[in-house]
């Protein structure tokens, strides 16, 4: 039996940063949604999907707020994989795929997810047949080469899931980021390394990057300006946050 489950997504609220030894597809059939994966953003809407790494650190919210969304997530266990591709250490899926397969590969999704909502005594094995079509797609469509930084360990990336939840909690409390290190009775040294060797970014760039994140959220959602939500959100002048906000949108275009 194929290692799979399917899970059904209504997403009201931002689902906490988190990650497992398995990989992750993300479908929205109704509405849209955004993933943060290791520091980078991915919108995704209906007729797509995004494919979440194992082991890569990731959450998701709506992209509009108080927007319906509805969609599944499919979880595949790495181990399984490696069972099927050998080299797969050797190799990553694409987030975000587009290439010449994506029709063929988000038909198969939806038989899938069908076939998950049908209950009877054959169902089983339709849906064990139709996971393994699933699998051989993308891996035989969606691998590049492994790019990441390895030696990454179980331990220190779930201390940075629970620094990461608590900047996303407390940002408007952090002045000064030297601070966090003290909070979790670590070295900031240490601390500034694992931002880079997981995410490739320094820890101003990512509390920048959660209070970006709220002003653009607020902006969609309230009348406020610009200047107030600047400076409610943690922001001396709107200068700095333009040159922050370009920054950003210069990162998720690369």
């Amino acid at each position: 039996m194929v290692e799979i489950s399917i899970h059904d997504q209504d997403i009201n609220c931002a689902v906490p940063k988190h990650w497992h030894r398995s990989i992750e597809l993300s479908v929205p059939i109704h509405g849209s949604t955004e993933a943060w994966i290791d520091g980078n953003v991915f919108r995704v809407f209906p007729g797509h999907f995004l494919i979440v790494n194992s082991s890569q650190i990731h959450s998701c919210r709506c992209v509009k707020p108080h927007e319906e969304y509805y969609g599944f997530a499919i979880q595949i266990r790495y181990d399984f994989l490696e069972t099927c591709f050998r080299k797969i250490g050797d190799y990553q899926f694409v987030t975000d795929y587009e290439g010449d397969h994506l029709s063929e590969i988000h038909s198969c999704i939806s038989d899938l997810i069908d076939t998950y909502k049908i209950i009877d005594d054959f169902s089983d094995m339709k849906l064990t047949g139709i996971a393994y079509q699933l699998v051989y797609l993308l891996l035989k469509h969606t691998l590049v080469p492994y790019e990441s930084v390895h030696g990454v360990t179980e331990k220190n990336r779930s201390r940075l899931v629970e620094i990461l939840d608590y900047m996303d909690d407390h940002y408007l409390e952090i002045e000064e980021v030297s601070s966090l290190a003290d909070h979790f009775h670590i070295s900031y040294g240490y601390m500034a390394r694992l931002f880079q060797t997981s995410l490739n970014m320094t820890i101003s760039d990512y509390l920048n990057s959660v209070r970006i994140r709220h002003i653009e959220q607020d902006l969609i959602a309230t009348d406020e300006t610009v200047s107030d939500l600047c400076l409610r959100h943690g922001y001396a002048n709107t200068k700095s946050f333009y040159r922050e906000f370009n920054e950003e949108c210069a990162k998720e275009s690369c």
